[in-house]
């Protein structure tokens, strides 16, 4: 793929993804700090945050080439990025196989009742996020920033 579609497809859906992710993180803060919190917007909520969670994790961590799969490396270089990235945290893996398993996939994993490891530590993970977010936009050559990268450093960064 050529260097423009590349920038394009950059600021259109990464922009996309972690915008999503910090409104839905957004939200959540809005939704727990709020009386009267209904259930169902806590779970729509958390859902969008733990969808846009995995689609970033694989964009930073998945390490094979994919036909069609966007990579963080596509963008930095392969050896750059592995080399520089922070550390899966095991809080990042945790919502990785967990939203596998109860979110995307309908499975015999899912968690039933209400039990304390059922809890998502969504406040935790989106730090681990972020860490991993402003890295790659660090490392971001000025060749693949547009308005939509521009955008999300200035709000990341405000």
């Amino acid at each position: 793929m050529d260097e423009k579609y590349l920038k394009n497809y950059l600021n259109e859906h990464f922009v996309y993804e972690t915008n999503a992710l910090c409104y839905a993180k957004a939200r959540l803060v809005e939704i727990n700090e709020s009386e009267g919190r209904k259930q169902d917007e806590i779970n729509m909520a958390l859902e969008s945050f733990l969808f846009h969670s995995r689609n970033l994790i694989e964009f930073f961590y998945y390490d094979r080439d994919a036909k069609n799969y966007s990579r963080a490396f596509h963008f930095i270089g392969r050896g750059k990025w592995l080399e520089e990235r922070p550390q899966k945290t095991k809080l990042i893996e945790e919502v990785k196989d967990r939203a596998n398993k109860e979110i995307v996939h309908l499975t015999y994993d899912r968690i039933l009742g209400t039990p304390p490891e059922k809890k998502w530590d969504w406040p935790d993970a989106f730090s681990d996020l972020l860490k991993v977010i402003k890295t790659f936009l660090d490392l971001l050559p000025e060749e693949y920033c547009g308005n939509g990268i521009n955008n999300l450093k200035e709000m990341l960064t405000s």
